[in-house]
């Protein structure tokens, strides 16, 4: 098929939660096993074309950009030294029929799989890291990804080099390139009024990574259709892929 028509279907699927194969044959005019393959195979190819990037652009994410995004940032929320945000986010399937338990999120009472994301200031999803199996917690897949060591190379760990750290929840504990809310003191001390107006305003501004997860399931409505998910026939971690990097070509393109 032509490129055009192989993007075409691929977005129709991935944005038309529901629609079969059979019901794409009038849209298209092709069997429905040509339509899958078709759509299954543009599928891979953007897959191992872009997974790389989504994981982290080299070629974008520089020093001099995390400088700008450190700035964006304080310009907003007044904190100093954070360049995004980062969480974790569960894309739920429906029960497979084998080792259930490998995929169910007692926190989610779901099946599914878990990705890590990192939200810019610039409304892109710069960091996608995944799959993980539905039990793993965000401070797993943060250690998993070695993020720290891209950091630790791109901006150095010397003493007296600024530091700049992405913000996330209380499952991230501070680390390098990273940190999370003020915590209550081992010793039972409560926070001060400071840092608890500092966990008000941080979580404030974290919140635009859930929206981040929002628009790619109000995007691409595959993403929000647990019953035709079924890992084993379908490739359920790729749709969340290739429609994350569908959302980022359109807040390229639109902005937000």
């Amino acid at each position: 098929p032509s490129p055009e028509f192989a993007l075409c279907l691929v977005l129709h699927r991935l944005s038309a939660a529901g629609f079969r194969f059979k019901d794409e044959i009038k849209i298209f005019a092709y069997s429905r096993s040509y339509l899958s393959l078709v759509f299954n195979d543009t599928l891979l190819y953007l897959g191992q074309r872009f997974k790389k990037l989504l994981y982290w652009d080299e070629g974008r994410l520089t020093a001099v950009k995390i400088q700008e995004y450190v700035q964006a940032v304080e310009a907003v929320a007044g904190t100093h030294g954070v360049w995004g945000f980062i969480d974790g986010t569960m894309r739920p399937f429906c029960r497979p029929g084998d080792n259930q338990q490998d995929y169910y999120s007692g926190h989610k009472k779901h099946h599914g799989f878990q990705f890590q994301c990192i939200m810019t200031p610039d409304g892109l999803m710069s960091s996608l890291h995944g799959p993980y199996m539905g039990p793993t917690g965000d401070w797993v897949m943060w250690n998993d990804s070695d993020l720290e060591s891209k950091l630790r190379e791109l901006l150095g760990d010397e003493d007296g080099v600024a530091r700049y750290y992405l913000y996330g929840n209380l499952a991230y504990w501070p680390a390098f390139g990273i940190m999370g809310p003020y915590r209550p003191q081992e010793n039972g001390m409560e926070l001060s009024r400071a840092e608890q107006a500092a966990n008000v305003t941080m979580s404030s501004v974290h919140i635009v990574v859930e929206w981040g997860f929002g628009l790619n399931v109000n995007y691409w409505g595959i993403n929000n259709y647990k019953r035709g998910s079924k890992i084993g026939s379908s490739l359920v971690a790729l749709y969340y892929i290739i429609s994350t990097l569908f959302t980022n070509f359109y807040t390229y393109l639109h902005g937000r």
